[in-house]
C-alpha cells in the first residue's frame, strides 16, 4: 500500500481534482443506492479515460491490529537528516518493511526500523466474514423512505442486514 502527502507551497492533491470532478457530476442527480455512486463515479471523467472505480464489500477490508505499531517514522536519526514532514511518499510492503520517497520522482528508500518495531510479515485476516448490520430502527427508516425511491431500489434496501 502506498500513500503520498501534499507537497509545501502546494495547496491542491490530485485526490482534489477527482473529488471536484465527481462533485459536479453527481450535483442535482438522484441516488438510491451506492452502485449509482459508482456508475457515476466512472462518467465523471472521459478523457484521458474513465476514472477505475472499484466497488468493494466487507471482504476487501483487512484487519492490521496484529502487525503492530511504530514509535517513529522519521527517516534519519542525526540532526540535519531528513524529518516526518520531510516525507512525500510512504509505501507498507508485505513483508514487513516501510519505504519512503521525500520527493516523488525518487526512487523507494528503506525506512531504518528498529527490531522491536518491524512489522509483522505476511498478509492481515479479514476485518469482517459478513456484511455489517445496521439498527433496526435504521432499517425502518430506509424502509419508510421507500416510497419515494424508484421500486428497481427496493430490493437493495429490503436485502440490508439488520
Amino acid at each position: 500500500m502506498a500513500h503520498s502527502s501534499l507537497c509545501e507551497n502546494t495547496d491542491e492533491m490530485e485526490v482534489d481534482s477527482v473529488h471536484a470532478t465527481i462533485e459536479k457530476k453527481i450535483k442535482g442527480v438522484e441516488i438510491h443506492t451506492p452502485s449509482d455512486y459508482v456508475k457515476l463515479m466512472k462518467e465523471a471523467r472521459i478523457n484521458p479515460k474513465p476514472y477505475d472505480v472499484e466497488y468493494l464489500s466487507h471482504g476487501f477490508f483487512s484487519n492490521y491490529k496484529d502487525f503492530g505499531t511504530l514509535k517513529s517514522i522519521k527517516p534519519g536519526k542525526r540532526v540535519g537528516d531528513a524529518n516526518v514532514t520531510d516525507i512525500r511518499a510512504l509505501k507498507y510492503c508485505l513483508d514487513g518493511t516501510i519505504q519512503y520517497k521525500l520527493q516523488y520522482k525518487d526512487d523507494w528508500t528503506s525506512l531504518p526500523l528498529p527490531r522491536q518495531d518491524k512489522i509483522q510479515e505476511g498478509n492481515p485476516k479479514q476485518m469482517y466474514t459478513a456484511r455489517l448490520k445496521i439498527k433496526k430502527s435504521k432499517f425502518d427508516h430506509l424502509q419508510s423512505m421507500k416510497n419515494v425511491i424508484l421500486s428497481d431500489a427496493h430490493s437493495f434496501y429490503d436485502a440490508l442486514p439488520h
